[in-house]
């Protein structure tokens, strides 16, 4: 397989679990006023031509011919993690078609180093890791926050439980998932864990 089929394989696969998550209300934008397209063109006045995006989601306000808000979403199939430079290239696409109502997200099957992440935060552009189960993992950097860092420990992932295929990464989700609570309304400064070591989680159980 060579690099556009690659790439191509990714994007594809990407494009129906978007569009899965969507069609079920997992995703943030409403199906009943959103579209999903795969290679679509969108102008930059920069350069004056069109730039064609891996995947976009356009979300209309009812009656209105615009849409409201553009999700631009790229896929990286790579053999190494994600670099600055990657994120810092797609965040000048996002803002050459649309700085104030377009949603960045970049798709990785391997991760993101941290440096990539701490970018993100601050560029506010979502990062997604497309796991080989095909399972969608959020790849969010918080402070004071519990991680499990892939082998070469380059890249962090949020997690407390993997339940139902599904990546738990505080403890109302999983509350929640357990049918314990109905509803949370979370307030960050309540729900700080602090983190023990394996060995002591390993010993509380035990007894």
């Amino acid at each position: 397989m060579n690099t556009i089929e690659k790439g191509d394989s990714l994007e594809k696969k990407v494009f129906d679990l978007i569009k899965e998550l969507i069609d079920n209300n997992q995703f943030y934008v409403n199906r009943e006023q959103s579209q999903v397209f795969w290679k679509k063109a969108y102008y930059s006045k920069t350069r004056e031509k069109n730039i064609i995006f891996d995947i976009t989601i356009e979300s209309y306000i009812a009656s209105s011919k615009d849409f409201s808000l553009l999700t631009v979403i790229e896929c990286k199939n790579l053999n190494k993690n994600v670099s600055v430079d990657d994120i810092e290239e797609f965040d000048s696409k996002l803002r050459q078609v649309g700085e104030h109502n377009t949603k960045g997200i970049l798709v990785s099957t391997n991760g993101f180093a941290r440096t990539t992440i701490k970018m993100a935060k601050n560029l506010k552009i979502g990062l997604l890791r497309i796991s080989g189960q095909n399972r969608v993992e959020w790849v969010n950097y918080r402070k004071n926050s519990l991680y499990v860092s892939n082998t070469d420990d380059t890249s962090t992932y949020p997690l407390l439980a993997i339940m139902n295929n599904k990546l738990i990464s505080n403890f109302a989700s999983l509350l929640l998932e357990l049918n314990i609570i109905d509803l949370y309304k979370h307030h960050e400064k309540f729900i700080r864990i602090p983190f023990l070591e394996e060995s002591r989680i390993e010993y509380i159980t035990k007894n």
